[in-house]
């Protein structure tokens, strides 16, 4: 006698489809689109933010400077051999020890900003500048993907 097999009832376990490129690429905008509209919208948030930006270009400029001043040093050893490099090397080095320097007054500016501005303002509606910040940030997605040097 031939016995047959009870099948078992199980819940059909429906694989979900993985989101597409498009559609993590379309949620990871909004999420920035937002972080970023609440920030540009708060006059304490966008303070703090540009401070902290100045201060981490500074830090990481400094760590260049390092390097050029370095390079500098190499060559300056034989200068005979390539004079040209010597000169495009200290030329970028000033103008980076320039930069610094502005970005550390921007820095500076902002902290006092951040003390002595009045009170804490925000813009309103906030929904415009999430669509105006959205498209803008679409843009530039969209620019740097067309970008052939950008990957």
């Amino acid at each position: 006698m031939a016995r047959k097999k009870k099948l078992r009832k199980t819940k059909s376990k429906k694989r979900q489809p993985k989101d597409s490129k498009e559609a993590k690429e379309a949620r990871r905008l909004d999420s920035l689109a937002s972080d970023t509209t609440a920030t540009f919208t708060c006059s304490t948030q966008l303070i703090a933010d540009f401070t902290r930006e100045c201060e981490r270009i500074q830090e990481e400029g400094e760590c260049d400077l390092l390097y050029n001043h370095l390079a500098i040093e190499i060559w300056n050893e034989r200068p005979d051999l390539a004079p040209d490099i010597v000169d495009a090397l200290t030329d970028l080095t000033a103008e980076r020890e320039r930069h610094l320097g502005a970005l550390g007054k921007f820095a500076a500016r902002f902290e006092k900003l951040a003390t002595t501005t009045p009170s804490h303002q925000h813009l309103d509606p906030v929904e415009r500048y999430r669509e105006l910040v959205h498209l803008r940030l679409s843009q530039s997605v969209g620019a740097i993907e067309a970008d052939p040097l950008s990957a």
